[in-house]
């Protein structure tokens, strides 16, 4: 996966020495003085994604670090001279992505931060919408989603050669919400030709438990898992947890959005599995065939298109959000500090409009990627769809960046 990320384009990595300075960020939290680590951790699905805005982040105008007496603790020493409103993340902040636990355990750790045994995060990247207690879920109360870009999820199988799927995945074939439901929730349809395949059995796979990817498939199909739980109910004892660990050789319970399981069990004749779609066309481009023999398939007679998935008429579509602290308290957490919001908030470097891009001094001339030269938001196009770097960049890894919204953020928000 990494290798695919460096052949799409650079990890941009720079120390910049200039006097660009950056925008105001939120008002929150202390005010800061020195440059800061934004950690984010969660969700799978967005990890390179994010890792990759981060790098945008990480390299954009900000002070000049460099004095005749150099300061060694991140400070701006030449910031009384320096106007920043001609910057983008003026103390140079840095992100880094966490390896990924899946949504829910990054939102965990963000409300049990600071107690003994959880690692240090700032924001969680997630796939999923809220689960407060009002929704069945047991995220803390006072977090912020903000929601940047959408994906779907829609059912992968291994079409051709004979196997069963494969009458399902051409032409106008698809399968119906009804039908995905007693796939993977009722147990009652487990041979392909119970749904209008060939004959042959049906071996579920699902996507490992906290999954932000497997909690949202299971909502389509009118399932709230419960904390800590996969969709494993029509999966036989012996190819789950206890008897196999997920992820392993024999499970049925996969690392989402991957199909090494699948592959490495023998199973691509009989398996059915759900996948992002964004990230099945980072991993094998644009199409709904992969070089692995996957395919995915239709649901309601609709394509997961990124036109559907942004209208919201494909059904199985979804939000892809950061999350943070926006109260007082959230759980053990506190209110996030300014070098986070700056980063991920729905004012930040993510969500902020074009215009708030521009220098101070000349007014209304965009700041650029000081390596590409490039926008970070241009003006919406003919067709109203966003333009610069940060959408290109979501749109690289499979997704669709949201359009500018009433407030003129590109950006939206729930909460907990």
């Amino acid at each position: 996966m990494i290798k695919r990320i460096l052949k799409k384009g650079p990890v941009l990595l720079c120390v910049l020495v200039g006097a660009m300075l950056l925008t105001a960020g939120s008002a929150m939290g202390a005010a800061q003085t020195t440059s800061q680590q934004v950690v984010g951790s969660g969700s799978d699905t967005t990890y390179y994604m994010m890792t990759a805005l981060g790098d945008l982040y990480n390299q954009a105008p900000g002070c000049n670090a460099l004095a005749s007496t150099q300061p060694l603790d991140g400070s701006c020493p030449n910031s009384g001279s320096e106007n920043k409103g001609d910057s983008i993340n003026y103390f140079h902040d840095y992100t880094v992505e966490r390896w990924p636990l899946g949504s829910s355990a990054g939102i965990n750790q963000l409300c049990k931060h600071g107690l003994a045994n959880v690692a240090n995060v700032s924001f969680a990247r997630s796939s999923r919408v809220p689960l407060g207690a009002a929704a069945g879920g047991s995220d803390c109360s006072g977090l912020r989603f903000v929601g940047y870009a959408k994906d779907a999820i829609t059912w992968e199988c291994f079409p051709g050669g004979g196997n069963p799927c494969t009458s399902l995945t051409t032409g106008s074939n698809s399968l119906t919400q009804a039908q995905l439901k007693a796939v993977f929730v009722q147990c009652t349809d487990t041979n392909w030709s119970q749904i209008g395949g060939g004959a042959g059995a049906i071996d579920v796979y699902v996507p490992q438990a906290n999954s932000g990817s497997g909690i949202s498939w299971a909502a389509y199909l009118g399932t709230t898992l419960a904390a800590g739980q996969a969709l494993d109910t029509c999966i036989p004892a012996g190819n789950k947890a206890p008897a196999v660990q997920p992820n392993q050789p024999g499970s049925h319970v996969s690392a989402e959005n991957t199909n090494a399981l699948i592959v490495g069990n023998g199973d691509k004749a009989n398996a059915i599995f759900p996948f992002s779609v964004g990230v099945y066309h980072f991993t094998f481009g644009s199409g709904f065939t992969g070089s692995d023999g996957s395919s995915l398939g239709k649901i309601n007679g609709v394509q997961a298109t990124a036109a559907n998935i942004l209208a919201g008429t494909f059904p199985a579509s979804r939000f892809l959000f950061n999350v943070y602290c926006h109260a007082a308290t959230c759980g053990n957490s506190k209110v996030a500090p300014v070098w986070t919001t700056k980063f991920i908030g729905e004012g930040g470097f993510l969500c902020k409009n074009e215009t708030k891009f521009n220098a101070a001094s000349p007014p209304n001339n965009p700041i650029l990627d000081p390596i590409t030269h490039q926008k970070y938001r241009g003006a919406p196009d003919a067709s109203s769809n966003p333009t610069g770097e940060i959408p290109d960049t979501i749109g690289q890894f499979g997704f669709v960046p949201l359009k500018k919204q009433g407030t003129g953020s590109y950006c939206i928000t729930q909460n907990t």
